[in-house]
């Protein structure tokens, strides 16, 4: 049986077909690159992401294949709310993350409806967070989920904490 040769205008069609659906497919997957970093801690991959582009504010909104998402970012979205990777690496108290996406120009105060990156790197009671975000501007009297400050959703509350958020302007039933 003889082959045939594909003219060579349908393989250079057919070549740069290829490269645009991998373009492509690269640009729409690149933001689960640092949320699979925020959500597991790894900071190569994190700056990685962030040398190519990938913003610091980066959200998983948008995201609507739940399969892909949960199997590339190994985590939930948090529900339908958009959950920045700040709010991840503070939740899952990665300082390292953290220090990295604040010094790229991430938003300290933006949250994901539930809470702040400070009020979940306060309630995880991880200090080099909170004294990372603090020094980013974060807000130490932002009020979330249920109108309670970062210091009243302190359960329980750790004085080592609770102090380092007082010491920064913070205000809380007590």
């Amino acid at each position: 049986m003889e082959r045939r040769k594909l003219p060579k205008r349908i393989v250079r069609l057919l070549w740069i077909f290829s490269v645009a659906l991998v373009v492509f497919a690269c640009v729409r997957l690149r933001p689960l690159l640092l949320i699979h970093a925020a959500q597991t801690g790894n900071v190569s991959l994190a700056r990685f992401a962030l040398r190519i582009g990938v913003s610091p504010n980066t959200t998983t909104s948008g995201l609507d294949d739940d399969d892909v998402f949960n199997l590339l970012a190994g985590t939930d979205k948090m529900g339908n709310i958009p959950c920045p990777v700040l709010v991840l690496a503070a939740r899952n108290r990665s300082s390292g993350i953290v220090g990295l996406l604040l010094d790229a120009g991430a938003a300290p105060n933006k949250g994901n409806g539930a809470g702040s990156p400070l009020e979940y790197a306060a309630i995880g009671g991880n200090a080099e967070c909170i004294r990372l975000l603090l020094r980013h501007g974060a807000d130490p009297n932002g009020h979330y989920k249920d109108n309670t400050s970062v210091i009243d959703s302190l359960d329980p509350r750790d004085p080592k904490i609770v102090a380092m958020l007082k010491q920064a302007g913070a205000k809380g039933d007590e």
